[in-house]
Formats: structure tokens, sequence, C-alpha cells
């Protein structure tokens, strides 16, 4: 069994990505260790882990190092900030259940600051991750990329979905990721869209194609009120993969989106959902445009969310 977790460092919004490993079934653990082999006091946090089917752990997490050097190549006087966005997505591997670990290794740069990274394993055995990223100039959608032996040397992540959410802050909502019986994968997320001469502010469901991109129509939750989804496919019914969509509402658990995917029908669309905005990492106010965000905590983790990236079983 290993257990992940972020210990918080002097600086605000810093952390060491800590894990325990037990050998005999959790009934004792070893002492914690570091994951991340860079040890500044930075940002290393938002972790998520997941064993692929050769036993390789694979630990992936925010991190701010990137942005630290950009910081450093700015003057100090003048005004001038620098141009990275927001933070980036770096990963290691561990080949022996967590005793040691493989070399940090950059995902991608420009991810959002303080948004969960879902992780799934891909038909072949793999890992797959999905998180939200910051595409220029500040657009604030998903990408997709394979991980470990399954990752093409140097390619750039997949956009995954086009909310075109522009936003100056995180918005606190993590997504959900799992496999497609038909191949692809089945995926959930909040963003805000403009739909219908409005915008629309709600938990969407989308298929992507097993490169990542999306393929088919993206489908609103048909409840105005879910947030910080997460989705498990249970396989083949009836000739269809059934999916269940699980929304936690104000520490209510609920099932508002139980559909059978292949007939491409998923109800009405959900309205608006209610609107508060966040500060970002910086101190500046995300405004009307952030929706619904971290109601007074750093991020919220869907329950099967929560069983799949903070424990796994060796």
């Amino acid at each position: 069994v290993v257990v992940a977790y972020t210990t918080p460092l002097a600086k605000p919004y810093s952390g060491a990505i800590r894990l325990l490993r037990s050998s005999d079934g959790g009934a004792t653990f070893a002492a914690p260790v570091t994951v991340h082999h860079d040890r500044q006091v930075i940002t290393h946090r938002f972790e998520s882990i997941a064993f692929d089917a050769h036993g390789k752990l694979h630990t992936v997490w925010v991190d701010k190092r990137d942005l630290e050097l950009a910081k450093a190549a700015v003057p100090k006087s003048g005004g001038v900030k620098p141009s990275y966005r927001g933070a980036a997505i770096y990963r290691n591997v561990s080949v022996d259940g967590g005793a040691t670990f493989g070399p940090d290794t950059k995902v991608a740069d420009y991810s959002c600051e303080c948004c969960r990274i879902a992780l799934t394993q891909t038909p072949d055995g793999q890992v797959a991750a999905l998180w939200r990223h910051v595409f220029a100039p500040n657009i604030r959608d998903h990408a997709f990329a394979l991980l470990g032996d399954a990752a093409a040397p140097g390619a750039p992540p997949v956009r995954a979905t086009f909310d075109n959410w522009a936003v100056d802050a995180c918005p606190h909502h993590g997504r959900a990721l799992t496999p497609a019986a038909g191949g692809g994968y089945h995926a959930v997320w909040f963003g805000e869209k403009a739909e219908r001469e409005q915008v629309q502010a709600q938990v969407r469901y989308g298929r992507l194609a097993p490169d990542g991109a999306p393929t088919g129509a993206v489908q609103a939750l048909p409840d105005e009120q879910a947030q910080h989804a997460d989705v498990l496919s249970a396989g083949q019914r009836v000739r269809e993969p059934a999916l269940i969509a699980v929304s936690r509402i104000e520490n209510r658990l609920a099932l508002p989106f139980v559909e059978r995917c292949a007939t491409g029908s998923a109800g009405a669309d959900g309205e608006r959902a209610d609107r508060a905005g966040h500060a970002g990492h910086d101190g500046r106010a995300a405004g009307a445009g952030a929706t619904a965000l971290a109601r007074g905590h750093e991020d919220h983790v869907g329950a099967l969310e929560h069983l799949v990236d903070l424990v796994a079983v060796v």
C-alpha cells in the first residue's frame, strides 16, 4: 500500500510531496520519503498516483520550478512580470513500489496552478493524464498526455477540451478520466463556456479519442449544482458502456448522471451554476468569471478520485 500527500513548507503555497509505503497490507508503514528530487521551497503539490499494469508507480504533480527560473530571469526593478503561465506538470516513476524514484521529468509547461490531475490506465496498461492547462494567452482548458513507455519523446500535450474559459486565477476544480469500452476515454470537467449567447458554468461530459483529442458532442450534466465530478465506466452492458458521474455538492454525494453513453443522450443541459469569485495565488480576484470555486478550500476531491489518487495497493 502506498499513500501520497503534501507537507506544507515555510513559504506560502510551497510544499513537498511525501509518500508512505506499507509492505504488510497497511498494518505498518515505513518512514515517509519525499517523492521528487527537487528540494526547493516552492510548489510541489496536488499530486496524483497510479500503478500501471506492469507494477510501475507513477507520481504526477504540479510544480513551479520553471516559474521560479522565469522569475529569476526578470529584473527585480521595472515591474516586469515573467511571461511564464501558471505552473508545470512533472512526474517520476518508481519500479520498486515507492522505495526509490526515477528522475523528475517534465510532462508539460503552463499548467493551472492548483487543479488536481486525473490519472487512469490506458487499454495497453500504461498511464494517461488529464489536467487543466493554461493555453495562450490565458485559457483554462484541459490537456491530455500519455505517460511512461506510451509517451512519445518531446510530444506536446493534446488539447482535450475547448470551453475557452478565460480566467486569470485557478478555478480549483479537478477533472476525471476513465477508459471507454470501445476505445478512448470518458472525461468529466467543470468550466465556463459561451452557449446560446450566455456563459454557461457547469460540469460537462465528453469522449476523448485514444490520443486525448475530443470526439463527438460535449454534454452538460443535467444538474445545475454539480461540481467536482468523478467518472467510472462499468464496461459493456447491453452493448453499451454504462457511465456514472459522481458529483460532490457541499459535502453531499449525488448521482446526477447515469447514462448509456453510446446513445448520445444526456438529457437537458444544466443551468448556470452559482457564481463566486476566488482570488488567484497572486492575490488578485478572479472576478465574476471564476464560478463556484473552492468554497474555502484549496481543492475538493471527488469520492472516486480520492480513492484512486491517494491510496493504491502494491
